[in-house]
């Protein structure tokens, strides 16, 4: 009987062994590596809306400081491989005007610190106040951006091209009223050849309104069906609906992020994505709602404060639109 029992014991022992090597042994241990693996092909970016650096924010900058703008949203900014946003005031050599109503933007050359600082990788310059210095200005721009290492797309040299754990990114900007469906069709079919994902900004729609025009709609989806994997909006200076189409995400507007526009609530109010993906795919999305305040400054709101929610409930509306 002793013996049996001892049979019995040393038998599920052996089991036991067995089942360990089956599930832990050296073939197992090495499958565990796979999901390792994979995530090397991890990335983010972080998309903002219109940055403007001159008038009433250059006016905070002389007094703060050229990080003064970004120094809520920096930490947030550099943590991403690739963050990005659309530059609204070209750079200028002189004093910015800080007239709060003047429509003639200008940055002093100082203030491309601050961006740099930040961790701005890449500018859209496709806007309507990329002219506003004039030829002269415009080549100032592309020059001291280059000159701190932040890349530009929304010229006629794009795509941008960054590369980032071997996937190549292609970034194409577009403004009204130059936006034409046909043309960006074949800007991203040339664009295919060059890079593994492609980046729309778009620079277009109605000011101050929430709901994205049907030039917008129509631009942004043909942009998706030539092969764009996400499209980033901005120029209305209020946030607007986000569209699923055809698997890919459609921001149709961002919203300010540094802009001194104080006269209402949804111009102080905007929207940063951070795009999370796995090789040349976007695999999640997360939407962070801003205050801007003291005129220039983006705060990340907390889940638990009403304009976080506020924020996102009108987006939510303005797509159900969609």
């Amino acid at each position: 009987m002793k013996f049996l029992k001892f049979f019995l014991v040393f038998l599920f022992l052996l089991v036991l062994i067995f089942l360990f090597f089956y599930f832990y042994g050296p073939q197992k241990i090495q499958t565990s590596f796979q999901p390792i693996l994979q995530s090397e092909q991890t990335w983010s970016l972080i998309g903002v809306g219109d940055i403007q650096l001159s008038r009433e924010v250059a006016s905070k900058i002389d007094l703060y400081g050229v990080d003064y703008p970004f120094e809520k949203t920096a930490d947030l900014t550099g943590s991403a491989n690739l963050t990005i946003g659309n530059l609204e005031s070209p750079f200028f050599e002189g004093e910015s005007n800080t007239d709060p109503n003047t429509m003639i933007f200008g940055a002093e050359l100082k203030s491309v610190a601050g961006l740099k600082n930040a961790g701005f990788d890449a500018l859209n310059l496709a806007n309507n106040h990329f002219s506003n210095q004039g030829k002269e200005g415009e080549n100032l721009t592309m020059d001291v951006l280059t000159k701190n290492d932040i890349n530009y797309f929304g010229t006629p040299e794009q795509p941008l091209i960054k590369t980032i754990k071997n996937n190549r990114i292609a970034f194409l900007g577009y403004s009204e009223p130059t936006m034409d469906a046909g043309q960006v069709k074949l800007d991203i079919e040339s664009a295919k050849a060059k890079a593994d994902t492609i980046i729309v900004s778009i620079h277009a729609g109605y000011e101050y309104t929430p709901y994205a025009n049907s030039r917008q709609i129509e631009f942004a989806r043909a942009a998706v069906d030539a092969g764009a994997e996400v499209v980033l909006g901005h120029h209305p200076h209020v946030v607007q609906g986000i569209e699923d189409y055809k698997g890919k995400k459609i921001f149709y507007s961002l919203g300010n992020f540094i802009f001194d526009q104080p006269w209402s609530e949804e111009t102080k109010q905007g929207l940063m994505v951070k795009l999370n993906f796995e090789g040349k795919y976007l695999t999640s999305t997360e939407l962070i709602p801003i205050k801007i305040e003291n005129w220039c400054q983006p705060r990340i709101l907390a889940s638990d404060e009403k304009e976080y929610q506020t924020i996102l409930e009108r987006i939510k509306t303005a797509s159900d639109k969609l």
